[in-house]
């Protein structure tokens, strides 16, 4: 849940183009084999006795659908008490995503985002939100696709915040600052991913839940070789852990 509310109208855009990218979504959740769906429940844990114990309340429930090319097709977040807070659903022709719609609960702001143009290294999208908004969003990147500029934009052509993104060779995401137009980092973190592409490390540096140094345990691993059971420390405390169901296709 906390991951959750510090998600404003920029951080559903990021979180909807980021997820609308070819098959890159597979290889940043870490995911092998050909998935349908995966739910993610993270619960309080604490230490005690040299173990972690998870607690009975949920902090976050993430559903995740994905379609025959493992795109995302819909993504969905719950609270604790079960009440969705966040989301999203993609649709895609010819394996590019052509329909982003995105519904935030606690503000009440669903928006459509659609793609004006795309080539191999740029993409310009139309973003209409409920409250009669229009914005514009425009994308570069290189050809490796390991650096990506996201230039977010007012209908007249003002700009309201930059987002820089770093990919790793295996198409992970290692760096993610989003800036206002004053310069200053409204957002933004470092990680560190394992030869599994499995996160391992994350660096809050600005915004986020809180600044600090979270790192990740895997502990349960499935017959496929994805993580079912993962443990969250902040600045080497526990926090959480999450349960993975994933369900497979035929």
């Amino acid at each position: 849940m906390k991951k959750i509310l510090i998600l404003g109208l920029f951080g559903m855009l990021f979180l909807a183009l980021s997820s609308c990218q070819s098959n890159k979504e597979k290889k940043y959740l870490g995911l092998k084999g050909k998935i349908e769906s995966i739910k993610d429940t993270q619960f309080e844990a604490k230490e005690k006795f040299g173990e972690v114990i998870p607690q009975d309340n949920i902090m976050l429930v993430e559903k995740y659908i994905f379609n025959d090319n493992g795109q995302i097709a819909s993504l969905t977040y719950y609270n604790g008490d079960g009440e969705e807070i966040f989301s999203m659903k993609n649709e895609f022709k010819d394996g590019k995503c052509c329909l982003v719609k995105t519904h935030q609960q606690y503000n009440d702001i669903s928006a459509t985002q659609t793609p004006v143009s795309m080539t191999t290294t740029n993409e310009i999208w139309n973003v209409k939100t409920s409250l009669g908004n229009t914005e514009h969003v425009y994308i570069e990147f290189d050809k490796a696709k390991q650096n990506k500029t996201i230039i977010r934009k007012s209908s007249d052509g003002k700009e309201i915040n930059k987002t820089l993104e770093k990919y790793d060779a295996q198409g992970n995401l290692i760096e993610n600052k989003i800036t206002n137009t004053d310069g200053n980092a409204v957002y933004w973190t470092k990680s560190k991913f394992d030869e599994n592409n499995q996160e391992i490390e994350r660096k809050n540096l600005a915004g986020g839940y809180g600044e600090g140094i979270f790192a990740y345990k895997y502990t349960e691993i499935d017959e496929k070789g994805n993580w079912t059971n993962k443990i969250e420390y902040k600045d080497g405390e526990v926090e959480s852990i999450t349960v993975r169901e994933i369900k497979y296709s035929n």
